[in-house]
């Protein structure tokens, strides 16, 4: 009954919990005999709680006195739980059923079943999220709806590591050097988490966790083929040398775009991460990659984004030690510097109408040279303090400190870098004074250069009518800050080699702060019969004041030729959201699997999208149709006796008003087929994988009215030995 316990929970909420046939092992070799602590090491045992693909699944942030503790932390029966541990919420290692937010778990097994050729896109299997590319290759999600190319509401982490850009916000997906292949699972915190992660948890958070190197030692080349010219291969080797566990993955893939657009790309990257253990309480993590590529860009018919070809590259390097001590508490400071620059400058002609009254609509085409191009740094440095000073209180708190600097002399018109500080203090706590009441409280402070502090607190409760069944309700505050374009933007079109001709997006004044006030009710169950999982949450979002684009035809531009207003960002706007969010896991037989998901969002409120010559709002979004009113999916898959495993997904986005410069778009469903079949040889094994997206060939727009989509075929082959 206990491996029947095991498979279930592996289907219905992707991490296995721990059971006594699944023994903690040390992967890592921290948790062995030679510790005396009895201890996880929070660094380097990654890889210690088992999941149905490999010996353990790996962890990002285990903390010691989370997992295993002689001065009894736990009981047997928190080990025995059917519910999965995750780490994402809180900074705490928590049964899911007492995280203070709804998540959801996306494991190696679905990501796999999901056929998705991009990260990005494995978030269709997230209630709540949409998902669209507005090229071929680059995508953005966004979590209820408000977004435009960049998504700024929503944090990313890799390993703990910020990959938010501090620019222009959001995440650029293309630029990720991260293999699907080397991810462990994905965590992710579907609503506000600034209390954890800061300003830019927004929304929400998506936490990627990788593989711990020890639990993929060997070689690993995989290439795919597809009928969109797609061409990828990916080299990995995994080992150990002494007291280092490492792994180095190199990629290189190129491809078609959409048809009707110019968005041909290629893209090469390289990762590396060591794991380093000085002694059983002392413990090294390092991981370093780069990335470079050239994609092609523009907007069919606008008027100065023509198609052109820019060039993309970011680097990073993160280091992390972890310290173990014999009460059982942990310390770690973890540093890491990430880089981005993108080069897209360009020159581009424009027919000039004269006055048809003195000229009689005679027109010059007149040589003009403008871009977006820019170089960022993010440096930050963290300290973190994990303890159990009662035994019925955990915490978790630390410090940290953030540096960016961005030059563009483009975009933000100065040929100086344009710089931000930011400290910030947090701290997390779980107070159980019971077996049924879990309390959360948890708050991040920050204080960022320039601006008055922020304050971001949570408190929730947890009730447990009985093992099976959970009650949650919290409540939060987070805010966003602005980030440098929305801060400090001033964009002009230039003649080559002469003055500036048009003011296109300029700033007036600081925006405020985004700050977003919530509360949730939850409900969890588990019905061991069936059996099934199920996570509801319903919930009201107030988003006031809220950072927006609009055109201002008010903004003059005394240096400019011609003056006809410009794009800002500015406050004007109130939103507004409730809804109700379903995930469902079945365990329709031993090998069959069945992931379900549903949001239905209302939205109200207002947000100016237009100014006229005299300042005053002429225009305004329709928030009704920025926040879709239905997503939701389903993900089945079924693994046959003789290795072939057959999955298909299914996925409906309602119609969705994208923000400048995207376009109306009507709802559209896409459904997708993936069969594959592993064999194992004496010394390797080989994966081959067919998968079909869109299989319907049906022709829906993401983003823009040309993204037209169409049907993909995919030829996966990799070879592991």
């Amino acid at each position: 009954m206990a491996l029947l316990c095991c498979t279930i929970t592996i289907c219905i909420l992707p991490i296995a919990p721990i059971h006594a046939s699944d023994s903690i092992v040390s992967v890592a070799r921290t948790g062995n005999s030679t510790n005396p602590n009895n201890t996880i090491d929070a660094s380097t045992a990654d890889s210690t709680i088992p999941n149905n693909n490999t010996e353990a699944s790996t962890v990002d942030s285990i903390n010691a006195s989370d997992i295993i503790d002689t001065s009894d932390i736990y009981s047997e029966e928190y080990f025995f739980s059917a519910l999965p541990i995750v780490f994402s919420a809180t900074r705490l290692a928590q049964p899911i059923s007492e995280t203070p937010v709804a998540m959801t778990i996306i494991d190696k097994e679905m990501i796999e079943a999901s056929g998705a050729m991009k990260i990005a896109d494995l978030m269709r299997l997230v209630p709540g999220m949409q998902v669209s590319n507005y090229t071929g290759d680059k995508y953005f999600v966004t979590y209820h709806g408000r977004a435009d190319l960049y998504s700024r509401s929503l944090q990313v982490l890799v390993d703990g590591r910020s990959i938010y850009d501090p620019v222009i916000g959001g995440v650029s997906w293309i630029d990720l050097p991260l293999a699907m292949e080397d991810i462990n699972r994905i965590e992710v915190i579907r609503g506000s988490n600034a209390a954890a992660y800061g300003s830019n948890s927004f929304s929400g958070v998506i936490n990627i966790i990788t593989e711990h190197p020890s639990q993929q030692h060997g070689t690993l080349v995989k290439t795919t083929i597809s009928d969109r010219q797609t061409r990828k291969i990916l080299a990995r080797n995994a080992g150990t040398i002494g007291n280092l566990d490492y792994r180095i993955t190199l990629n290189y893939d190129e491809g078609e775009g959409l048809k009707n657009r110019y968005d041909d790309s290629t893209n090469k990257w390289m990762s590396f991460r060591g794991e380093y253990n000085i002694d059983p309480s002392n413990q090294i993590s390092f991981q370093t990659g780069f990335s470079s590529g050239t994609h092609d860009e523009g907007i069919p018919n606008h008027s100065f984004q023509i198609p052109r070809e820019t060039n993309n590259s970011s680097s990073f390097q993160q280091i992390k030690w972890t310290h173990i001590t014999d009460n059982n508490s942990e310390y770690s400071l973890h540093f890491f510097h990430n880089y981005k620059e993108l080069d897209d400058t360009y020159n581009f002609q424009y027919d000039w109408e004269f006055d048809p009254v003195n000229f009689a609509g005679v027109t010059l085409p007149i040589d003009l040279t403008t871009g977006f191009s820019y170089a960022s740094n993010r440096y930050e440095l963290e300290f973190q303090h994990t303890l159990k000073p009662l035994p019925d209180l955990r915490m978790v708190w630390g410090a940290g400190i953030r540096h960016d600097n961005s030059k563009s002399p483009e975009t933000l018109n100065q040929k100086s870098a344009a710089v931000r500080n930011q400290l910030h203090a947090f701290i997390n706590t779980e107070w159980k004074p019971s077996d049924s009441i879990a309390i959360n409280f948890g708050a991040m402070l920050e204080k960022y250069e320039g601006f008055s502090g922020l304050f971001s607190p949570r408190v929730a409760l947890n009730y447990s009518l009985n093992q099976n069944h959970t009650l949650r309700i919290s409540s939060s505050r987070a805010y966003r800050m602005p980030n440098v374009w929305e801060e400090q933007i001033d964009l002009q079109i230039d003649l080559v080699n002469g003055p500036p001709a048009y003011q296109l997006h300029k700033t007036i004044g600081t925006p405020n702060p985004e700050k977003i006030d919530s509360i949730e009710l939850g409900y969890m169950a588990t019905f061991q019969a069936v059996p099934l999982t199920l996570d509801m949450k319903l919930f009201k979002e107030k988003i006031s004041p809220t950072i927006n684009y609009a055109w201002d035809s008010s903004t003059n531009c005394p240096t400019c030729l011609f003056s006809s207003g410009a794009g800002n960002f500015n406050n004007d706007g109130i939103i507004k959201i409730n809804g109700l969010e379903i995930q469902a896991d079945l365990k329709a037989t031993a090998n069959t699997n069945i992931h379900a998901v549903y949001s239905y969002l209302d939205a109200s409120g207002w947000q100016v999208s237009g100014y006229d010559s005299s300042g005053l709002p002429r225009e305004y979004v329709d928030i009704d149709r920025v926040v879709p009113k239905e997503t939701y999916g389903i993900l089945a898959s079924h693994r046959f006796d003789n290795g072939i495993q057959i999955s298909t997904g299914f996925y409906h986005t309602g119609a969705t008003t994208w923000l400048d410069p995207g376009d109306e778009t009507d709802s559209y469903n896409k459904w997708d087929f993936r069969i594959a079949k592993k064999f194992n040889l004496p010394d390797s094994t080989i994966d081959v994988a067919a998968i079909l997206h869109n299989i319907t060939d049906s022709d829906y727009q993401e983003y823009y009215k040309e993204n037209q989509a169409q049907r993909e075929f995919h030829l996966q082959v990799g070879v592991e030995f």
